[in-house]
């Protein structure tokens, strides 16, 4: 495996798990959410973003794994300023 693949891979994998653990936030803090609820949208985002890094690791192009790594962290800029 490049060494470029396994960067790209750790990046979004520490990008995912602070935008799961921020989705898990925003979830506890409307007013009718439930446990089950929180549980919920953990799961699904670990999902989405182990099978997003499984691409980036053995998949995807160059060029097409760094720009969703940077639109990654440009999201998670944008969430930190805005909210």
């Amino acid at each position: 495996m490049e060494t470029w693949r396994i960067i790209a891979t750790c990046l979004a994998a520490f990008g995912g798990i602070i935008m799961t653990l921020l989705m898990t936030g925003k979830t506890r803090d409307r007013r009718d959410s439930t446990a089950g609820d929180i549980a919920r949208v953990a799961a699904w985002s670990s999902l989405f973003f182990a099978a997003l890094c499984l691409l980036i690791a053995v998949a995807l192009p160059a060029t097409v794994v760094w720009g969703i790594v940077a639109a990654q962290y440009m999201i998670l800029v944008l969430i930190h300023h805005i909210g």
